[in-house]
C-alpha cells in the first residue's frame, strides 16, 4: 500500500519581514496524509532568520571573508663582498658594502588574514682576500600588515539597515526579474521599515542582537539566491548556514509560546535545532514559536502517525524504521541512515515511500523492479508529492507544482 498526498495551502512566502525574519524562508510545510507518512508540502518548514546582508550572488570577495591570507614577505638581498688588495704587497681592500634589509612584508588580505612576515636581514659582506672586513649586515624588513575583519565585525545597531538593505536587494535582484521585477527604491525602503523594527526591540531589550553570524549566514545565502526557485533537499542542505542567520536578532519567545514575526523565537543552542514563529495566524500577531530539528546519520527520527513533522534526517538520509514496523505502533522509531541513491533498487518500507531520500522516491512501476529516482519538474504528472521537485503533486491536475521563487512580490519592491 502506498499513502498518497493530500492538498494542502501554500503558506506564506519570505518576505524578510525584519531582519531576523527577513531570510531564507524554506519554502515547505511538513505535514501528514491520513495514514500520518512524512510529507513535505509546500512553504514555510522553518522560517530562518536571514539577515540582508552581504548576500549578493557573485560576490566572494575579500570584503566579506573573514579569513583572507596575509601579504608575501619581502626577498632579503645579501650583501656584496668587498674586493679585497692584492696579497702580496698591496694596501688592503675596501671592506664590502652592507647587505641590502629584507623587504617589507606584502599587505594582509581584507578578510581578516595576518600580514606576512618580515624579510630575513641580509648577510654582511665579505672582505677581499687579504682585504678589509666585510660590510655590516644589512637590516630585516618590516612586517606586513594585518587584515581587515569580516563585515559582521564592521556593523553595529547604528548601521546594520543601511549597510545591509543595499546588499539584500543586490543579491535579490536577479530572483526578482525573473518573477516579480523589482524597483530597488521600493525594496530598500521596505526592508528598512522591517529592520527598524527588529532594531527597536533591541533598544528596548525585548531582543538580542549579534552580528557575528553575518558571514556565516551570507555564505548560505549565496547559494540559495543564485538557485532562487530551490528545492526542499537544496534548501534543508543549507540549514547549518541558515539556522547561523536566525541567532542575529533573537526575541524571548520559547516553543508554544504567541509571536508575530521569527525574530520574536529565542533559538536554541543545540546546533541542530532552529525555531521559527508559524501558523496561519501569524500575520496578525498570533503566530507560534516552534522547532524544527535536522539530525545527522545516527539520529534518532519517527515516522507515521503522531511523529513530530518537524523532526527530519539530513539531505542523503532517511528514517530507517524497518526494526519497528511490524512490531512497534505508530509512530516507529527509526534512525537516520544513508539513503540508496537514485538508481539503486529500493522498496516501501511498511507502505512508506522514504528509502531514497528528500528529493528521490522510489519509483516502483521502474522495470524490472523499483528504483529510486530524481523528483520530477514542475508539470510532470504525479501521484504524490515526493514525485515532484517541489514535493507539491497538485491534486486537481495530478501534475507536479512548479517551484516557487524564493522572493515575494514585497520583497522586490513590486505592489
Amino acid at each position: 500500500m502506498r499513502f498518497a498526498v493530500g492538498p494542502a495551502a501554500l503558506a506564506k512566502r519570505p518576505d524578510f519581514r525584519s531582519l531576523a525574519e527577513g531570510g531564507l524562508r524554506w519554502g515547505f510545510l511538513l505535514i501528514f496524509d491520513p495514514m500520518g507518512q512524512l510529507r513535505f508540502l509546500a512553504r514555510a518548514l522553518l522560517a530562518l532568520a536571514v539577515p540582508a546582508f552581504g548576500a549578493a550572488v557573485g560576490c566572494s570577495g575579500s570584503e566579506f571573508n573573514g579569513d583572507g591570507t596575509g601579504g608575501q614577505a619581502g626577498n632579503a638581498s645579501a650583501g656584496a663582498s668587498g674586493s679585497g688588495g692584492s696579497a702580496t704587497g698591496g694596501s688592503s681592500g675596501s671592506g664590502g658594502t652592507s647587505g641590502t634589509g629584507g623587504g617589507s612584508a606584502g599587505i594582509g588580505g581584507t578578510g581578516g588574514g595576518s600580514g606576512g612576515s618580515g624579510g630575513s636581514a641580509g648577510a654582511a659582506g665579505s672582505g677581499g682576500t687579504g682585504g678589509g672586513a666585510g660590510g655590516s649586515a644589512g637590516s630585516s624588513g618590516s612586517a606586513g600588515m594585518g587584515g581587515m575583519g569580516g563585515l559582521g565585525s564592521t556593523l553595529d545597531l547604528t548601521n546594520f539597515c543601511a549597510v545591509t538593505a543595499d546588499l539584500l536587494c543586490d543579491a535579490r535582484q536577479d530572483c526578482c526579474l525573473s518573477s516579480h521585477g523589482f524597483i530597488p527604491a521600493d525594496c530598500r525602503q521596505n526592508y528598512l521599515d522591517d529592520c527598524a523594527m527588529d532594531i527597536a526591540d533591541v533598544i528596548a531589550t525585548q531582543k538580542t542582537f549579534d552580528p557575528t553570524h553575518i558571514d556565516e549566514c551570507k555564505d548560505g545565502l549565496e547559494r540559495i539566491f543564485s538557485t532562487c526557485t530551490p528545492t526542499a533537499a537544496e534548501t534543508l542542505e543549507e540549514f547549518a548556514a541558515l539556522r547561523a542567520c536566525g541567532l542575529i536578532f533573537q526575541g524571548q519567545k520559547t516553543q508554544g509560546q504567541t509571536c508575530a514575526r521569527d525574530s520574536d523565537c529565542r533559538q536554541s543552542t543545540d546546533p541542530t535545532v532552529s525555531f521559527t514563529c508559524g501558523g496561519l495566524l501569524q500575520f496578525i500577531g498570533l503566530g507560534t514559536c516552534r522547532r524544527a530539528t535536522v539530525r545527522a546519520e545516527g539520529g534518532a527520527c519517527e515516522v507515521g502517525a503522531g511523529a513530530d513533522a518537524l523532526v527530519l534526517c539530513e539531505p542523503g538520509l532517511w528514517c530507517d524504521v524497518t526494526a519497528d514496523i511490524g512490531v512497534g505502533t505508530p509512530p516507529f522509531q527509526g534512525i537516520c541512515q544513508p539513503a540508496a541513491p537514485v538508481g539503486d533498487s529500493c522498496a516501501l518500507v511498511g507502505g512508506f515511500d522514504i528509502q531514497c531520500g528528500i528529493g528521490a522516491y522510489c519509483d516502483v512501476a521502474a522495470t524490472p523492479s523499483p528504483v529510486c529516482a530524481a523528483g520530477q519538474p514542475g508539470g510532470s504528472a504525479c501521484n504524490e508529492g515526493n514525485e515532484c521537485s517541489s514535493l507539491v503533486c497538485n491534486p486537481g491536475t495530478a501534475l507536479c507544482a512548479e517551484l516557487v521563487p524564493y522572493v515575494t512580490a514585497r520583497d522586490c519592491g513590486v505592489p
